[in-house]
């Protein structure tokens, strides 16, 4: 592990190709409080905190209240949040299929030898 002039950190894990966030929400949450605090006051609840109007966040943005690359690090997090839950449906969906098609060969086999198909 090193401690950059920045403040960043960078660790060396041999072997290991990348770090996954996994389910990181409440991390995130932690991390960008600032911008949960100011996204309490935006005017849509689902508000994504990219152009729509009302939003606290990206007047906070404007204001210089959150650095702008602050919530880009935060949309690059959330975004990628959004792409492991999306990948992880996928591949839940893809077994369920590959089960009822199991089902529906057994099926199909048991009323072949039986004579009921």
């Amino acid at each position: 592990m090193f401690l950059l002039p920045n403040g960043a950190v960078l660790i060396d894990n041999p072997g290991i190709r990348e770090i996954q966030l996994g389910d990181s929400a409440e991390g995130i949450e932690k991390a960008f409080s600032e911008i949960v605090d100011a996204a309490s006051n935006c005017k849509f609840k689902d508000c994504t905190h990219r152009d729509e109007p009302g939003c606290a966040v990206l007047k906070a943005v404007k204001d210089g209240i959150i650095p702008e690359e602050r919530l880009a690090s935060y949309h690059r997090l959330t975004d990628e949040l959004a792409f492991q839950s999306r990948k992880s449906e996928i591949g839940l969906k893809r077994l369920e299929k590959e089960r009822f098609k199991k089902i529906a060969v057994d099926i199909k086999k048991y009323k072949k030898s039986t004579g009921k198909l």
